[in-house]
């Protein structure tokens, strides 16, 4: 018979399956929503940078509210907080199904996001506190399928719902989930942690809106209009300014809004890193192949997307049995793997750029997903575990913002780079077809992407087992 301190009770796995509905629906929506930019732009009569706005505003308001999450936590009740993400997210989505203009798809959209900021790290903060650590690997793989499936899933999901349906059914088709997760979630949820009467620090809170509002929206715009944008420039400047008084400020507080002490721990450093790369890569992959798949195979947006599905669906049935196998044999030769074929799939990539067939494309991308699915959740859970409880918290939301700043990191850095060729057919004098400068612009980026990739496998030396006990 299996130990009470060791067995995962249902209502606990139902609790996080709610709350991992909410917060899949809102990252599937955000990169679902990619493939009907062109739509959009002619139907409302909008520029790229400004329909560009649906992505980034989405992104700034989740990373305003993500490093306030343990304030939000140790505060109010973990019920009360879901049932708020899941209205508000809700609310959202029926703005933008219902969406006739620009600006009230925006506000559908800010609304959403400002539900999955909240929902996205109390998934893992309820994990943490819920699970025992010996089942604690595969459920935060089935977790993981949210943050690493859902990404992958959402241009094949959009490119299927745009073609058939029209762009609002990606919202519509939304809503009976979320009803389904607000249900089970008012059923199952409880309060994870003994409740605190903590101030709002609104200095704290300011500057880390403006630190991760100013980072992302630098590193986005970066990506839309290059890098001599002078905005570019001054957004990442305020942003890191803001960042570092933020810090020095977290610091000096008897009770700070994000309790930095997590960084003295050196596994959690480690975890924090690999997560970050791969979810650089990720997005820059999810980024980089719709375009060379349009771009050098001719193909429409619908079987560009299709073209990722197979390592999406690869993803998703990887994530748990990672967990699982991180659970039994601990996480050093796991994520050692796992960085190893990420490398390998990128060195493949970048190898054989120029001589890429569909099929390759394919095969490679499912390697790549595999290696990220051995490395992302096994990273992330071996890093929270290192940590004290009391402290697990902070340490999710550190992760959970990192996760969008890494997000628009490497989207921007392999846009400026794939700009930069594209910009050359505009010149009198260049010889090379569209087609060919897009795969060259797509080489140089994997340069940088091969980069990342050693430096992950690099980190997977440092790695210890040992996990901290509860």
């Amino acid at each position: 018979m299996e130990n009470p301190a060791t067995k995962l009770e249902k209502k606990v796995l139902f609790a996080i399956i709610s709350i991992a509905m909410l917060t899949f629906m809102g990252i599937v929506s955000e990169t679902a929503l990619n493939v009907a930019f062109p739509i959009l732009m002619r139907e409302f009569n909008v520029v790229g940078a400004t329909i560009q706005w649906l992505t980034t505003g989405y992104l700034l308001i989740v990373a305003i509210l993500v490093p306030i999450s343990p304030m939000l936590v140790k505060r109010f009740p973990t019920k009360r907080l879901f049932q708020t993400a899941a209205i508000i997210f809700t609310t959202g989505t029926i703005f933008c199904g219902l969406a006739t203009n620009f600006p009230l798809l925006l506000t559908g959209r800010l609304i959403q996001a400002t539900g999955t900021g909240i929902s996205l790290p109390l998934m893992f903060n309820i994990i943490l506190a819920l699970v025992p650590i010996n089942k604690r690997g595969v459920v935060m793989g089935m977790a993981g399928l949210v943050t690493s499936f859902a990404p992958a899933l959402g241009p094949t999901y959009g490119g299927i719902i745009v073609t058939s349906l029209g762009w609002q059914w990606i919202f519509i088709l939304l809503l009976p989930i979320a009803i389904v997760s607000i249900s089970l979630g008012s059923w199952s949820i409880i309060t994870i942690r003994k409740l605190e009467k903590i101030p709002f620090d609104f200095l704290s809170i300011g500057l880390s809106a403006l630190a991760f509002s100013g980072i992302i929206y630098g590193f986005s715009i970066a990506g839309e209009m290059g890098w001599q944008y002078p905005n570019v420039a001054i957004s990442l400047i305020v942003g890191l300014v803001a960042l570092g008084l933020f810090v020095f400020r977290q610091i000096k507080l008897d009770k700070p809004l994000v309790n930095l002490t997590v960084f003295k721990y050196p596994m959690f450093i480690v975890g924090l890193s690999n997560v970050f790369l791969v979810m650089m890569m990720i997005l820059s992959f999810s980024f980089l192949l719709p375009i060379f798949n349009e771009s050098v195979f001719g193909v429409n947006a619908t079987t560009a997307g299709m073209m990722m599905l197979p390592a999406s669906v690869l993803s998703a049935l990887m994530a748990p049995i990672a967990g699982r196998i991180l659970d039994a044999k601990g996480p050093k030769k796991l994520i050692t793997a796992g960085t190893f074929i990420t490398l390998v799939a990128v060195l493949g990539f970048f190898i054989f750029t120029s001589t890429l067939q569909p099929y390759m494309v394919i095969l490679l991308h499912m390697l790549l997903m595999l290696g990220a699915s051995m490395t992302f959740i096994p990273s992330q859970t071996n890093g929270l575990n290192h940590l004290p409880e009391q402290i697990t918290s902070d340490g999710t939301a550190i992760i959970s913002t990192l996760q969008q700043v890494a997000g628009a990191t490497g989207t921007s850095l392999v846009a400026g780079i794939i700009t930069i060729s594209q910009v050359k057919s505009k010149n009198p004098a260049n010889a090379l077809s569209p087609a060919e400068l897009t795969t060259q612009g797509v080489h140089n980026s994997l340069i940088l992407l091969l980069t990342l990739a050693v430096i992950g496998f690099g980190l997977t030396f440092l790695i210890k087992s040992k996990q901290t006990e509860k």
